[in-house]
């Protein structure tokens, strides 16, 4: 038995144990009923986001997968995400920073990256 395979029989088990059918399960984590069936069966893998879904869904605390146990409990408080920002750069054009310049080269084979640092220091000595 594979660890899908294994991971969908704890799920159907458990989803059977709470009296719920596929449809009611998959409405409460907001997928598609025809999902429910291919988790179950092992057919199709999940992210570890949607398998905490579904076991606090279905009063799971743990699961076990290749011989290891797995604790699944919810967070009464949020984690702290830092804020990032996403920085786009195209292709073949330069791209001038504060701090340099950098430019992205692609071919079907490689990718160049190349930087180029100011000769001067960025900031006056103190």
């Amino acid at each position: 038995m594979t660890w899908k395979e294994s991971l969908g029989q704890q799920i159907k088990e458990a989803r059977l144990k709470a009296g719920l059918t596929q449809v009611d399960l998959a409405k409460a984590i907001g997928r598609c009923r025809k999902m429910i069936p291919r988790y179950e069966d092992g057919s199709d893998a999940f992210s570890p986001d949607l398998l905490a879904k579904i076991a606090i869904t279905l009063g799971m605390t743990e699961v076990n997968v290749n011989g290891y146990r797995f604790s699944i409990e919810l967070r009464t408080e949020p984690e702290k995400m830092e804020t990032t920002e996403q920085l786009t750069l195209d292709f073949d054009k330069e791209h001038v920073f504060s701090g340099g310049v950098l430019k992205i080269t692609a071919t079907k084979t490689t990718i160049t990256i190349t930087a180029t640092a100011p000769t001067t220091p960025l900031r006056p000595a103190a």
